[in-house]
């Protein structure tokens, strides 16, 4: 199996959402914790088809793989760089199925001592 990078924690420093500028002028009493766009919104079809439309509540964490294809780049001088992905194939579980798979292969780990 490939080994997956560690994930980096998106969330902007206060700094940075001091600078997040309100959309349409509106004023938003919360200001986002994460940049715009890091967003999926997947609907009923897409549940069904990550086998996740009965088992997911507001506050879940979900863990996502998935592969995407760059579909557009740009690069300016004054706002830097930026590149626009399409998802083309996913699979999702849910932190506690992780845990478990975990547990499941730590004897395995230890025997050929590939733990991290």
């Amino acid at each position: 199996m490939e080994h997956i990078p560690h994930m980096v924690d998106m969330a902007m420093k206060p700094v940075e959402i001091e600078n997040v500028k309100p959309i349409n002028g509106a004023d938003t009493p919360m200001p986002p914790m994460y940049p715009y766009g890091l967003c999926l919104s997947l609907n009923d079809e897409t549940l069904d088809k990550l086998n996740m439309e009965d088992n997911c509540s507001v506050g879940d964490q979900v863990h996502f793989h998935c592969l995407a294809k760059v579909t557009s780049t740009t690069e300016n001088e004054g706002s830097g760089k930026r590149i626009e992905l399409q998802v083309i194939a996913m699979s999702a579980e849910g932190e506690e199925d992780e845990e478990q798979e975990e547990k499941k292969l730590a004897p395995y780990k230890k025997a050929y001592h590939t733990e991290e």
